[in-house]
């Protein structure tokens, strides 16, 4: 699986998204969320339709390095705003997670 353009994965799930260790080899896959990944990709739609089903997984913290240091922590809102999403995107982590707007990621940004 390659990266063929902003956001874009030639195809693929979730399930190929975990396994593809190229794309995500500084995440440890056991802190990755699936809605994590797909926001991760600005697999906007997929998002929201995961989102859906599975909100809980918008108030799980990702440790983004490779030593799980809790220090450093992002949310799913964190990550999404950092790619520029779609405001239904945003709306829809709110609605999921409406305290992730006041907690602060491992840098201390809201």
């Amino acid at each position: 699986m390659v990266r063929t353009g902003k956001g874009d994965l030639d195809g693929g799930s979730v399930s190929s998204l975990l396994s593809e260790p190229k794309l995500f080899r500084d995440r440890p896959r056991e802190t990755r969320t699936n809605l994590f990944l797909l926001v991760e990709n600005e697999r906007w739609d997929e998002a929201m339709a995961h989102l859906q089903k599975n909100s809980a997984e918008a108030r799980e913290w990702v440790y983004p390095d490779s030593n799980n240091d809790p220090t450093r922590r992002v949310l799913p809102i964190h990550e999404a705003c950092s790619r520029q999403p779609t405001t239904n995107v945003i709306s829809s982590l709110i609605g999921a997670y409406s305290n992730g707007v006041r907690e602060s990621d491992g840098d201390g940004m809201p």
